[in-house]
């Protein structure tokens, strides 16, 4: 798992992980993929596009960084309609597929690099 940092103008606003275990292929059959999760920015920041800034540019990250990995996965909860959207504009894609998470049901989105 690695632990990603958002920056703005050097300072800290916000997080992701990148977890390359096997809780991917709850998500995906593609052992090539990594789960992303828990995104997070700082709630006094939210709305001026950091997460989306962030989900656009990390997948340019990991293929400079993990030359094997082609796709990226994540869940987002249905209630949370604003990160779903911000995936959405971020080139997220999702296809139908759904499960139940720890919040409830979650979308199931991915993107091919």
């Amino acid at each position: 798992m690695m632990r990603i940092t958002i920056f703005e103008n050097d300072v800290p606003v916000g997080f992701f992980v990148l977890d390359f275990g096997k809780d991917k292929l709850d998500l995906t059959d593609n052992e090539n993929s990594v789960l992303l999760r828990s995104l997070s920015v700082n709630p006094q920041l939210q709305g001026k596009g950091i997460g989306k800034v962030a989900m656009q540019e990390v997948g340019t990250f990991v293929q400079n960084h993990f030359k094997t990995c082609d796709e990226i996965v994540l869940a987002v909860n249905q209630k949370n309609e604003s990160a779903y959207h911000i995936y959405l504009q971020a080139g997220y894609i999702y296809d139908g597929k759904t499960r139940i998470g720890r919040s409830g049901p979650q979308y199931l989105m991915y993107k091919k690099l």
